[in-house]
């Protein structure tokens, strides 16, 4: 009677291909599978970088450097309760906004403070006449007119530019204080800020160093929100509010900052321009109604494209090269990364390939693969293969 267990196929040594013969064969077969998985690599890294890119551009917004206090903590918040007087925060920062352009940041500041005072507003028709002052047509309601969006593009602000379109307008009058550390010294700078935050109608706006106490970027524009005498602090309501929240400066920090230099500014010095406005000005008569056309339309409204970390809003240009190798090898890491791994998962699809066609090829539903890959082995290296 015949035995109806079935015996193991015999394997001629003729039919145990070389490694290098038999991997360049299953290399061919299973090219369209390999292209597939390559590609399938490529896609998963590209979007890893896109993502990285896309989470470093969605958490732009940066921490206040040591040394400065946002107003959102606990802290800023006592600070803004024990300032003197609190309320003028709170007309200031109703009409907080950010600046359009990198280089508008002296604009955005002058808007803020003319739309906080009681004084006559221009009325756009495209917003059915409701007054309001706005970064694009702040230099277009100035008697006479100052200077150009297209020349702010090209050259900045300083100080003395600032208070020139302040005072260009209805019912304002504007005053710059070059802190000029020869002549101005640390305490009369603080009765400065202490004296205008208490008068009535009265607002500063600060062209500052932000190098000075950030270690980046340069030249800035920004109004002073509040003045806290116990903890010797002023609140700068920061119109790059894509990069920084709100934040308290020690006012010697400040102070240092305003005395930095300037060549827009005369005596070479930033500092702070005083704005207030005149007695009954809210009964004078508004700048003329604005067609929709004056507003973001006119050929000579071109803002800067340039990043705020080399370029500044008071022409100066940046104290100290930005830092941004960082981001650079960040980049950098994940590509690597990324290419490590997508690499380490082809091989090892490749083997898992090169395993598969083995078996199904050579010895098709045996139980000895394992033995198998030992003969192929001992081939590849000349041995002769064991009985």
């Amino acid at each position: 009677m015949q035995s109806t267990s079935q015996q193991p196929t015999a394997i001629a040594a003729s039919q145990v291909t070389p490694s290098c013969h038999f991997l360049s064969a299953t290399r061919r077969r299973y090219q369209p599978r390999r292209t597939v998985r390559l590609t399938q690599h490529c896609t998963r890294l590209k979007l890893g970088l896109l993502l990285l890119l896309m989470t470093g551009k969605a958490h732009s917004l940066k921490p206040v450097p040591a040394g400065l206090t946002e107003l959102g903590t606990f802290e800023g918040q006592d600070m803004l309760r024990n300032s003197t007087p609190p309320d003028r925060f709170w007309q200031l920062a109703q009409e907080f906004v950010t600046q359009d352009s990198q280089d508008w940041c002296g604009l955005a500041s002058a808007s803020m403070v003319l739309n906080a005072l009681p004084i006559p507003k221009p009325a756009l028709r495209a917003f059915q006449g409701y007054p309001y002052f706005y970064q694009d047509n702040i230099l277009k309601t100035c008697v006479p007119q100052v200077m150009t969006a297209r020349q702010v593009a090209e050259s900045g602000l300083g100080l003395d530019d600032i208070t020139e379109i302040l005072n260009a307008h209805v019912g304002v009058t504007a005053e710059a204080l070059h802190t000029d550390p020869t002549t101005t010294s640390l305490d009369q700078f603080r009765q400065s800020i202490a004296t205008a935050m208490s008068q009535e109608n009265t607002y500063l706006i600060a062209n500052f160093d932000r190098y000075e106490f950030m270690g980046e970027g340069g030249g800035h524009h920004s109004p002073l929100g509040a003045f806290c005498a116990e903890s010797d602090t002023v609140l700068v309501l920061d119109v790059a509010r894509y990069r920084f929240k709100p934040y308290w400066v020690p006012v010697a920090a400040m102070y240092n900052a305003t005395a930095s230099s300037n060549g827009l500014n005369q005596g070479g010095h930033r500092g702070l321009a005083r704005v207030t406005a005149m007695p009954g000005s809210a009964t004078l008569a508004s700048p003329p109604e604005y067609e929709a056309e004056s507003f973001r339309t006119e050929s000579d409204d071109t803002h800067s494209v340039q990043s705020d970390a080399t370029y500044d809003g008071d022409g100066s240009g940046p104290t100290s090269k930005p830092t941004r190798g960082g981001a650079v090898a960040a980049v950098l890491l994940a590509f690597c990364a990324g290419a490590i791994v997508g690499a380490l998962a082809y091989r090892g699809h490749e083997r898992r390939t090169v395993a598969d066609a083995y078996g199904s090829e050579l010895v098709p539903q045996s139980e000895h693969t394992h033995e198998l890959l030992q003969q192929q082995s001992s081939v590849s290296r000349g041995q002769q293969t064991p009985r």
